[in-house]
């Protein structure tokens, strides 16, 4: 940590570093005795499919990504507004087709 932030961290009082998560926030019982941590739909190049789909006129795909969804949605919906759009894109669309699958 650098800056401010570790700055304020270890300025902090010991014990508040020692209180537990539940104590700050108030925190429902789980709703499954096991959480599932499952995989994620991604594909073997670790990219996701963004794009037109091959074969179905009017049909766009954005998905694949992994656990990076959250992450990536924005620039993703971004990507997919610029092409449904005509607009210049803001990055090559070209590495995220399905079409990379057709061969």
């Amino acid at each position: 940590m650098t800056g401010w932030c570790a700055a304020l961290f270890f300025t902090l009082p010991p014990p508040v570093l020692r209180v537990p998560f539940g104590a700050l926030f108030a925190l429902a019982e789980p709703i499954e005795a096991t959480p599932w941590m499952g995989c994620r739909p991604c594909f073997a190049d670790s990219r996701p499919v963004i794009g037109r789909a091959p074969g179905h006129a009017g049909l766009w795909l954005a998905y694949g990504h992994g656990h990076w969804g959250l992450t990536l949605g924005p620039a993703t919906g971004r990507l997919v507004a610029e092409m449904v759009t005509g607009a210049t894109s803001f990055c090559d669309p070209a590495p995220y087709g399905a079409e990379r699958f057709m061969h």
